[in-house]
Formats: structure tokens, sequence, C-alpha cells
């Protein structure tokens, strides 16, 4: 058996039970029992923003994408971080070696798979990411500078895997995310012009490209380009991808038709019903966006973002100790929340509770230092509270 560490958490993916079951058999023959299985390839994406995991063993033969498609998914994500993966199935391989080779796959398991079978190459492709020097392991230095906002050191890294890679779109998209979390729009829109002329296209290249003419406040080509994307692949996982993008650029009027699109073809996400329900606020519907949030607790239970989203609106209709119920019931679940901290301490100015509104305040910035509201909202507070 392979010398890895036997702590190593695993995330097994399959939308097929025997499948599952059996990868799970073999890695516990491996005395690997940190496992957790799903069939789910909108909620294991979700999962990997939240969760470490030390590797992924994926089927090919998942809900609502394709292993191969997630894995490129979670390769050219901005918010994963570099992962090592196997891929699986019972078809023949996806692509060639060399494509494969390109995300980081040193080869593809074909089923049967026995518990040899897969130690080979869980140790394998645990060398190749844990090798100084190798360019899967320069990829896991450069998604690590990418998730911890250090662009500068991103955009250096990310350049030299472009020259390593000849301008592989792996290696490119990473450069143009690092350039767009710079504010650096003009150099990621050149990087993303080299990047079309790829003969590699994907969802996420156009996801990618969408972003940046939202960036640029293009929204009518971004929408076209979302809608491209939806035509071609109508299915669960890339609306919930198009509408969280528009959600990040606060275009809920945008999104809405998408959402209410989802939904009709079936596709049921807590995004689409958050979504809809932040679109009736904005738009001065503050019956409509409490309903979208009966939907969500009735269909999904409660989050944050939703308990605040029915806090502001109690507050908008001058319930403020509901308001407050529900900011308090957001912070359970979110402790760290600046917006709520934020909200709470408005919702205490209206009810003419100052200290309490200091002391909200002074939870934002310490989540949120750059919070200017806060800041100005506090130093408002304290010229009172001094001049009294």
């Amino acid at each position: 058996m392979g010398n890895y560490d036997k702590d190593l958490s695993v995330l097994v993916l399959s939308a097929q039970k025997e499948h599952g079951e059996t990868i799970v058999k073999a890695l516990k023959k491996l005395e690997l029992n940190k496992i957790q299985l799903m069939d789910n390839g909108i909620d294991a994406l979700q999962l990997m923003t939240e969760q470490s995991f030390g590797f992924l063993i994926f089927d090919q033969n998942i809900q609502f994408i394709s292993g191969w498609l997630l894995i490129k998914e979670i390769k050219t994500s901005d918010r994963i971080p570099n992962i090592p993966v196997i891929l699986f199935g019972k078809d023949e391989q996806p692509e060639s070696d060399d494509v494969l080779k390109r995300y980081g796959l040193v080869q593809y398991l074909q089923f049967p798979v026995q518990p040899s079978d897969l130690d080979v190459a869980i140790h394998s492709t645990l060398s190749l990411f844990t090798t100084s020097g190798t360019v899967e392991n320069k990829y896991t230095k450069a998604k690590d500078s990418l998730l911890k906002n250090k662009s500068k050191e991103a955009i250096e890294l990310y350049s030299e895997l472009r020259g390593l890679t000849k301008n592989s779109p792996r290696s490119s998209m990473g450069l143009a995310q690092a350039f767009l979390q710079a504010q650096q729009v003009a150099q990621a829109d050149k990087v993303f012009e080299e990047l079309a002329r790829s003969d590699e296209s994907s969802p996420s290249r156009t996801l990618l490209q969408a972003r940046i003419l939202l960036q640029k406040n293009q929204s009518d080509p971004a929408i076209d380009l979302l809608k491209k994307i939806l035509a071609q692949i109508p299915n669960g996982f890339y609306y919930t991808k198009a509408i969280q993008l528009l959600m990040d650029f606060q275009q809920f009027r945008l999104a809405a038709p998408l959402c209410h699109a989802a939904m009709r073809a079936g596709f049921e996400r807590p995004e689409f019903l958050l979504c809809l329900g932040k679109d009736r606020y904005n738009e001065g519907d503050v019956e409509g966006a409490l309903e979208f949030t009966q939907q969500h607790e009735s269909a999904f239970d409660m989050t944050s973002e939703m308990y605040n989203l029915r806090g502001v609106c109690f507050k908008k209709m001058g319930d403020h100790n509901r308001a407050i119920d529900c900011y308090e019931q957001a912070l359970r679940l979110k402790p760290t929340d600046a917006r709520v901290y934020f909200n709470l301490a408005m919702c205490s100015i209206q009810m003419k509770r100052n200290d309490a509104a200091v002391r909200y305040l002074e939870a934002c910035l310490q989540y949120a230092p750059s919070f200017p509201r806060a800041r100005e909202k506090l130093n408002e507070l304290r010229k009172r509270n001094s001049a009294a």
C-alpha cells in the first residue's frame, strides 16, 4: 500500500450507488476512513468552497454535470484550492491522456476498480502534487495565492505557468482571474482575447468572459453569453453558476428571468429563491420578498443570508423587533457576517438604542475594517454621545 497519510480526507462523487460503494470499500481496505460520499455535482462544488478535502475521486457519471467537466470547473475555479483528483467510470475516458494531464489527472480508472489500482493511482497523483517543481505543484501554489488575495504573487505564478504550459487555457484563466482580483481589467481582457483563440472551449471560459464584461459594466453582452451557455447545457449546475455570477455583481433584476426559467425546467436550488427574494426587495415588493423567504424555509430550511433578507424586510415595514430577531438568527448561523452587524446597528439607531448600535458597529468593523458606512456611522454616534 502507498505511504500516504491515512488521515487523508476523501470526497467520493458518483450517481451510481454501486460505484460509490465500491470505491468507499476499496478506500477502507487502504485504511482511508475519512470519506464523504455524494452524488450531486452542484452540492459538491458548494461544499468544496466551505470544507477542505485532501483528495477527490469522481465518477464520470454524477448528477447535473459529468465528472470530467466538474474537474475542469474545480481546476479553474477562483474559490476552490487545487486538490488532487482521480476520475473513474465504466465507459472510455472522456479525453486523451494529454488533455487529462493538463488538469492534473495522472490516469483514468475504468471500472471494475481494484483496491490495488486505486492505491497506485492515489500514490502517483499525490506524488505529482507534492513534488516541488512539478507543474501541478506550481498550480497549487498559484491557486493558494489567488485564494489568499495575494494578487501580485498569483500574477507572477500564473505568468510562469503560462510559459511552462504554452499558454494553456487553465493557466490563462488563472492569470485572467488574478488580474481581475487586482482590478487590472485591461490586462485580464488582453489575456482573455488570447484565451478565446484557444481550441479548447469550455463553459468556464465563457463564464469568465461574462465576469470580465460585468466588471466593465457591460451587462447586456454578459447576459447574452450566459444565455448561450444555458442554451447549450441547460442543466441546474450552469443555471446556478450563471445566477450566482449575476448575484456577485448585484444584478438581481437581470438574474430573475434565469431563476424563473431554471425553476420551470424543474431545477430547485436555494440560490434561485434568494436571488428572487432580493430582486423583489430591490423593486420595493417587500411582501413578495418575504414570500420567497417562506418558500426557501419550506424547501431548504433557513440560511444566514435568508434570515438577513427577512430582517431587512421587517425593518422596511417598521417592525424593528422582528427584524432584530431575524438578524440574531442570522448571526447564530454565521457569527462573522459584518453586514448583519451593520443592519442590527441601523435598527438599534431607529429604536434610539445608541449604545447597542455602537457595539454592533464595532463588531462590524472588527470583521470588515474597510466597511465605510459602518465607520461613518460609528464616528457620527461617538460625536453625538460626546456632545450629549
